[in-house]
C-alpha cells in the first residue's frame, strides 16, 4: 500500500511539474513591410562582437554574437546556424547552443589556440584573460571547459587586458602558435605577448606567454582621436617614458587618453603579415594600420575604408572579419565595442561586402542594420505587452522601448510604441508590424524608456493605457474608442496622480487586494515594487500614498546595484501569483500574495521555467494560442522579443540537463552531497507539496547539505547553473 501511495504521489508531482514546462517558440511567423523576417525571435542586436564558430560540428562556420553588459555583469550570447547557401546570407536562429557557453563578462574573443581546428574562447577576468578550451566532439553541439583561469605572462603576472578593451590574438611571428597583443594600462602602446610554445616544446597546444616588448608595431596611439604616431622606438624598461615629440604632443593637447580599444588582426593583402584594424573609444572612425613586415606598422588609414564609405559610428566601432555570404571571402562587420545602452542600436551593425580578389581584399559598404532588419528589434529596451489593439479578439503585441538611437541631429533616443498586429487565428498566432509610433508617443520627445500597461481604469468597458517612463513618472491615456472598435488613446493624465517610483518605471494594472478596483504596481531601477491602491471607484479611480517595496521582494543580481524590476501579476485558479523580470535576464516567481500585502511574498523560483533573456528581462503573459495555458513574452535590452509557451515535452525541447549534478547518499540520513560538473550556483529543496524548504548557494564542486532538521520523507532537489538551466532529482530523507 505504501508503494502504491508513493507511486501516486510521484505521478501527480511529475504531472504538476509537466504543467509548468515551457519552451521557447521561435517559429511563430512575423512580418515586416509585408514580408516574413527569418530571425524574428532572435532577440535583436544592439552591439555585437561577432565571430565565426562551428556550433553544431558539421564543418561549416556558424555565427557567435556576444554583447557586453555594464561593467562586471554577464553579457548576452546569440547563436545563429549558417545554412551554407553559396553567395547568400542565410542564417537560422538556434538558441539551444547559447546555453553551452560559460558566463562571460565585458568581452569575448574566439581563436584556435591549440591547433585542433576548433575555435577556443577567451574572455575577461579581473585585470586579465581566461581561456575555455573547445572540447566539442563530432556530431555534438559546442562544448567548452575552463583550461586557463588566467593567462600568465613571464611566469608570474597576469597578461594585462582591460575590461573596456578586447585583446587581439594571432600568430604575429608566424611560428605556428598564438600570440597576443593588448593595449597598455595607460592606453598608449600595445604590449606584445609572444607565445613560447613552439620555441620551448615545438608544439602549439599550449599558451606560455612572454612579454616581448611594450610597443608592438612601433607606434604610439593618439591622445585625442583614433590615430597613431608611427616609427616609435621600443622601450622595454619603461614604456611610459615617451619621446620628446610624444611628450610635446601630450602637452599641446592637454589630453589624458580615455580607456577603450578594440583591435582586430587581419591580413588584407595576403602577404603573411597581420595588419591592425583599430577601434577606439576616442573616435567614431576605424583606423587601419598596415604591417610592412616584421610587425612594424608603416602606414595608417584613419578613416577606413577611405576608398569607399568610411566607417562612422557614434562611439567606439570595432571590426570583425567573417564570410557572411558564403563566397569564401571574409567580409567586414562593424559593431560598437561599447556596453549595451550607449549609441547606435537598430542601426548599429554595419556590413561591408568583400569585393576584392584572392590577393587583395576590398570592402564595399552594404547596410547599417545587418541581420537586425531580419529580427523584431525596437532599438533598445523592449517592454512588451499583449493587448487586443484592434478589438478583433486576438491578442496583439505592443512594445515600448528606450528608443531607437538617432545620431542626427542631436544624438538622442526616439522612444515610442511598436504595434505588431496578430493576423493569425485564435490557435495559430502570426504577427505583422503595423507601426513603430502606436498611439503617437513620438510626440513626447522628452520621454524615454517607455513601458506600457493596459486596464479599464474608468469603467467604460475598454482598456486604458498607463505608460511608465525613465524619470519614474506614470502617464494615463484614456481609451475613447466606441465599443468594439480599435483603441483610441488620448493623454488625459500626464504625471498621473503625481506617481513617482524613482527611475525606469515599469507599471502593471491589477486588482491586487481583490476589492473590485484596479490598482497600479510599478517596478523601478533599484528593484523595488511600488503598490498604489485604488481608493476611488470603478469609474473614478484615485490613488493614495504608495507602499514602497511591497512583498519585500529582492531581484537585485549579485554584485549589482540595480535590478530593473518588471512585475507581472496573474491569477492561477483564483490565487494571485507574481513574475518579475530583472537586470540579468532571469524571471523570479513569487506566491503567498493574497492576504499578505503587508508581509513578505515567498520566492518560489529565481529562474522560472528556464527563462533567461539577458540583458534586462521585461515580461508579460497571455494566452495567444487558445490552449488554456499562459504564454510568456519577454523583451530585452537589445530590443528583441522571445515567446515561451507551454508544452508537456518542453524539457526535451529545451535540452536535457540530467547530467548537471549527482546526489549521494540517497536515501540520506544526516546529510547528502551535491557534486556539480557545471557552473552551478544555487540549490533549492522542495517538499512533495512543492513548498520551498531550503535555498542556498553551492560551492564550486562539492557541497554538503545537512538534513538533521528535515522530517522524514521525499523531497525534490533542484540545482540551477549560472545561465539559468536547472535540473531536479528526488532525494529520500530517512
Amino acid at each position: 500500500m505504501r508503494c502504491i501511495s508513493l507511486f501516486i504521489i510521484l505521478f501527480c508531482t511529475q504531472n504538476l511539474l509537466a504543467q509548468q514546462s515551457y519552451f521557447k517558440n521561435i517559429n511563430i511567423p512575423v512580418y515586416q513591410n509585408g514580408a516574413p523576417i527569418d530571425l524574428a525571435w532572435a532577440g535583436g542586436i544592439d552591439k555585437g562582437a561577432m565571430f565565426e564558430l562551428d556550433l553544431n560540428n558539421d564543418g561549416v562556420d556558424d555565427l557567435f554574437i556576444f554583447e557586453k553588459n555594464n561593467a562586471g555583469q554577464p553579457g548576452r550570447v546569440t547563436t545563429l546556424i549558417n545554412n551554407n547557401v553559396p553567395n547568400t546570407i542565410s542564417y537560422e536562429y538556434a538558441p539551444q547552443y547559447a546555453k553551452n557557453f560559460p558566463e562571460m563578462k565585458d568581452w569575448a574573443v574566439l581563436f584556435d589556440y591549440n591547433c585542433d581546428g576548433k575555435k577556443d574562447l577567451m574572455t575577461w577576468v579581473s585585470q586579465g584573460a581566461r581561456v575555455f578550451k573547445n572540447v566539442s566532439q563530432p556530431n555534438q553541439s559546442i562544448q567548452f571547459q575552463l583550461e586557463y583561469p588566467y593567462i600568465v605572462a613571464d611566469g608570474t603576472a597576469n597578461a594585462y587586458v582591460a575590461r573596456t578593451d578586447h585583446p587581439c590574438v594571432a600568430d604575429f611571428d608566424n611560428d605556428g602558435d598564438a600570440d597576443m597583443i593588448s593595449v597598455y594600462i595607460l592606453g598608449s602602446y600595445y604590449i606584445y605577448y609572444k607565445n613560447l610554445a613552439k620555441e620551448l616544446f615545438n608544439r602549439c597546444d599550449t599558451l606560455i606567454m612572454e612579454t616581448q616588448n611594450n610597443c608592438f608595431g612601433q607606434l604610439y596611439l593618439g591622445s585625442v582621436n583614433n590615430s597613431a604616431t608611427l616609427g616609435v622606438s621600443c622601450r622595454m624598461a619603461n614604456p611610459d617614458l615617451v619621446s620628446q615629440a610624444e611628450q610635446e604632443m601630450k602637452i599641446d593637447t592637454g589630453a589624458i587618453r580615455d580607456g577603450g580599444n578594440c583591435t582586430y588582426a587581419f591580413d588584407y593583402n595576403h602577404d603573411g603579415n597581420f595588419d591592425l584594424y583599430v577601434g577606439d573609444k576616442l573616435a567614431s572612425s576605424l583606423m587601419k594600420l598596415q604591417n610592412g613586415g616584421g610587425n612594424v606598422m608603416v602606414s595608417q588609414d584613419t578613416l577606413y575604408p577611405s576608398y569607399d564609405v568610411s566607417v562612422e559610428m557614434f562611439e567606439f566601432p570595432a571590426s570583425y572579419f567573417i564570410d557572411v555570404d558564403n563566397d569564401t571571402k571574409k567580409d567586414m562587420i562593424i559593431s560598437s565595442c561599447d556596453k549595451t545602452d550607449a549609441g547606435e542600436n537598430y542601426f548599429g551593425v554595419q556590413y561591408y561586402k568583400n569585393i576584392g580578389t584572392s590577393m587583395l581584399d576590398s570592402f564595399n559598404f552594404q547596410s547599417n542594420n545587418f541581420l537586425v532588419d531580419k529580427m523584431i528589434d525596437v532599438g533598445s529596451g523592449a517592454a512588451p505587452r499583449f493587448f487586443d489593439a484592434d478589438a478583433d479578439g486576438l491578442l496583439d503585441i505592443i512594445v515600448g522601448n528606450k528608443g531607437v538611437f538617432q545620431i542626427s541631429p542631436d544624438s538622442t533616443f526616439e522612444s515610442g510604441l511598436a504595434w505588431y498586429k496578430n493576423t493569425g487565428t485564435a490557435t495559430q498566432p502570426q504577427f505583422d508590424l503595423q507601426t513603430i509610433d502606436y498611439a503617437g508617443l513620438f510626440q513626447y520627445t522628452t520621454w524615454n524608456d517607455i513601458k506600457p500597461t493596459f486596464g479599464d481604469l474608468d469603467g467604460d468597458g475598454d482598456k486604458d493605457m498607463v505608460v511608465g517612463i525613465d524619470n519614474g513618472s506614470l502617464n494615463y491615456f484614456e481609451n475613447n474608442a466606441p465599443p468594439g472598435q480599435a483603441a483610441n488613446f488620448n493623454l488625459t493624465g500626464p504625471n498621473y496622480f503625481s506617481m513617482d517610483v524613482g527611475k525606469r518605471a515599469a507599471p502593471f494594472i491589477y486588482d491586487l487586494n481583490k476589492d473590485g478596483l484596479l490598482d497600479i504596481v510599478a517596478g523601478n531601477q533599484l528593484g523595488q515594487v511600488y503598490y498604489y491602491q485604488n481608493i476611488g471607484t470603478v469609474t473614478s479611480p484615485a490613488y493614495g500614498t504608495p507602499v514602497m517595496g511591497i512583498g519585500n521582494i529582492n531581484v537585485v543580481p549579485p554584485f549589482s546595484i540595480q535590478a530593473n524590476a518588471t512585475p507581472f501579476f496573474f491569477d492561477d485558479n483564483g490565487v494571485t501569483k507574481m513574475l518579475v523580470g530583472n537586470e540579468y535576464g532571469y524571471v523570479y516567481y513569487f506566491n503567498n500574495i493574497d492576504g499578505n500585502l503587508g508581509g513578505t511574498f515567498t520566492l518560489v523560483d529565481s529562474s522560472y521555467n528556464h527563462i533567461y533573456e539577458p540583458i534586462r528581462a521585461c515580461l508579460d503573459g497571455g494566452d495567444i494560442n487558445g490552449d488554456g495555458f499562459m504564454d510568456i513574452i519577454v523583451g530585452n535590452q537589445a530590443g528583441g522579443l522571445a515567446i515561451y509557451q507551454y508544452s508537456a515535452s518542453a524539457i526535451n525541447e529545451n535540452g536535457s540537463y540530467e547530467n548537471m549534478f549527482t546526489l549521494y547518499p540517497n536515501p540520506a540520513e544526516n546529510y547528502f552531497v551535491i557534486h556539480t560538473n557545471v557552473a552551478a550556483k544555487q540549490m533549492q529543496l522542495f517538499s512533495i507539496e512543492g513548498k520551498l524548504i531550503m535555498d542556498q548557494k553551492l560551492h564550486e564542486n562539492y557541497t554538503i547539505i545537512k538534513t538533521e532538521t528535515l522530517q522524514k520523507g521525499l523531497y525534490f532537489c533542484r540545482v540551477t547553473d549560472t545561465r539559468g538551466n536547472n535540473s531536479m532529482k528526488k532525494i529520500i530523507v530517512k
